[in-house]
């Protein structure tokens, strides 16, 4: 039988316990970050997205501080500042 899947709601508050170092699932770097879980797969694939963790041989985490600094290097005044 299969675990259900947590709410975004759950994932928060467990992301509020966590060390800022701790390996976030795609899912919970998805909730923490606002992206949608397909962009964070599609960087993996094509580059450009937050650093991530290969944990294993299909194991993949997120930790916040990189997420942090990726939405950082983002930041913008107007779409003239786009890169």
């Amino acid at each position: 039988m299969m675990k259900p899947r947590p709410s975004d709601e759950e994932i928060i508050q467990r992301l509020a316990t966590l060390p800022r170092t701790a390996g976030l699932t795609t899912r919970e770097a998805s909730v923490y970050s606002g992206l949608s879980e397909s962009t964070l797969e599609k960087a993996r694939t094509i580059g450009g997205g937050p650093e991530y963790v290969r944990a294993g041989s299909r194991a993949v985490r997120y930790r916040m501080v990189d997420i942090d600094e990726y939405m950082e290097r983002r930041r913008a005044r107007s779409t003239s500042e786009y890169k």
